[in-house]
């Protein structure tokens, strides 16, 4: 009732005090930011290990009890989960909200610096990676071809044209391709002439290896972007 009171005593000063409030709510809703995803660091980081031709026990038992070992010793973790699959583990640790997550990875990587040598021989080096929502695609495109298009066709049409138009689109960071199907050579060697001419399959293999290369040989900035030049042979 003070209010009501004050409002009928003092009716200028109460009219003045609204037009304030209503002059810093329009200020202040003209300042705020409208993003499709608004910038925001969730305290989520993942280490990613890689150990080829291993299926998913073998990964659990050599790998990813040592990663969860060393990552567990980081202040702050409230849980930690981890997926070990056929030749690949990933360990998840949350960390509190209000976390740096950015001094939480940097230390994450010094504790898994120290079980690098302890990692089965084969095993490529533990990746921690931050979770950023700002990372996710804003767009997808899917294509279809119906009976008169095979995939391979749609994966070219993909690659050769859909590609590079949307890479030239500005603003846009990246642009990459799902499904489809690669065209691969597939070299079957015969025991018995290999065996006759004295060579290995070890010694194919690494011939082929020489001879099929890809190099950086640079980049070529035109218009503000940048392009990567790379030689290939097969």
């Amino acid at each position: 009732m003070k209010i009501v009171d004050f409002a009928i005593k003092r009716p200028v000063t109460m009219i003045i005090a609204v037009a304030v409030v209503l002059i810093l709510g329009i200020f202040t809703w003209s300042k705020l930011v409208v993003d499709l995803f608004p910038e925001m660091k969730l305290p989520i980081a993942a280490v990613v290990t890689t150990y080829p031709g291993t299926g998913p026990e073998e990964v659990e038992s050599r790998v990813t009890e040592l990663v969860e070992g060393a990552v567990n010793t980081v202040g702050g973790i409230e849980s930690l989960e981890s997926v070990s699959s056929a030749g690949s583990s990933m360990v998840i640790a949350s960390f509190s909200w209000g976390t740096d997550i950015d001094n939480a990875v940097i230390e994450m990587r010094e504790q898994l610096s120290l079980i690098e040598g302890f990692l089965p021989e084969g095993a490529e080096a533990p990746m921690v990676i931050k979770m950023d929502p700002n990372m996710m695609p804003i767009m997808q495109v899917g294509l279809e071809g119906g009976d008169k298009i095979t995939l391979g066709q749609l994966q070219a049409m993909a690659e050769d044209k859909i590609k590079p138009r949307l890479e030239r689109i500005p603003d846009v960071a990246q642009v990459t391709i799902t499904g489809g199907l690669e065209r691969e050579v597939k070299v079957e060697g015969d025991p018995v002439r290999l065996e006759n001419y004295g060579i290995t399959l070890s010694q194919v293999n690494q011939v082929l290896q020489m001879e099929n290369f890809n190099y950086s040989t640079g980049k070529v900035s035109l218009e503000q972007r940048q392009y990567f030049v790379r030689t290939l042979q097969q």
